[in-house]
């Protein structure tokens, strides 16, 4: 048999065309309560930047944004509880922990030897992929040019909210442009 040939493995980080949403489709609510720092860096951002309805809700909002991606994490009160208890040595809130991670990200990583495929599920309107990995669920879709993420991580195994996929649906849905 005559040798094939090699088939490329590692994808390739291509530029996708971004589609900013207008201005006034900005949630100036969501934004009036983000801090300063949190504000510059979602201004500074090289993509929409999506972020939840409530993120008062959270004890810890971090941002960090570049020219190609950001990333919005946002834990609980519990979450923060929860550490408290473990370093002073003492019992651990009635209710754990959640971390949620919203991330978009401009680059395609283009596998030429794999076709596209549409997520089998929905999210915000769109195709997307819902999967649970190591009790984190995740969904992913493009929207504007960009790829979304967003994971929900409960710290305990026996916390409802990372049962099924609800409450990371229920989250996706909740977002919108700031």
């Amino acid at each position: 048999k005559p040798a094939r040939p090699p088939v490329a493995v590692a994808p390739r980080r291509v530029p996708q065309q971004v589609t900013w949403p207008a201005r006034y489709t900005l949630d100036e609510g969501v934004r009036s309560r983000l801090d300063a720092t949190q504000l510059r860096a979602v201004d500074a951002s090289g993509v929409p930047v999506l972020a939840p309805r409530e993120p008062s809700v959270f004890a810890q909002v971090t941002v960090v944004s570049k020219p190609t991606w950001f990333t919005v994490t946002l834990k609980d009160g519990a979450y923060a509880e929860e550490l408290l208890a473990q370093r002073e040595k003492r019992a651990a809130p009635a209710t754990g922990g959640l971390s949620v991670f919203v991330q978009g990200n401009r680059l395609a990583h283009d596998h030429p030897h794999i076709p596209p495929t549409p997520g089998r599920q929905r999210v915000r309107g769109l195709p997307a992929w819902i999967t649970q990995n190591e009790a984190i669920w995740s969904a992913t879709w493009t929207e504007n040019g960009v790829s979304y993420v967003v994971e929900v991580e409960c710290s305990r195994p026996d916390d409802a909210r990372c049962a099924n996929e609800e409450v990371l649906v229920d989250i996706a849905e909740s977002l919108v442009f700031v």
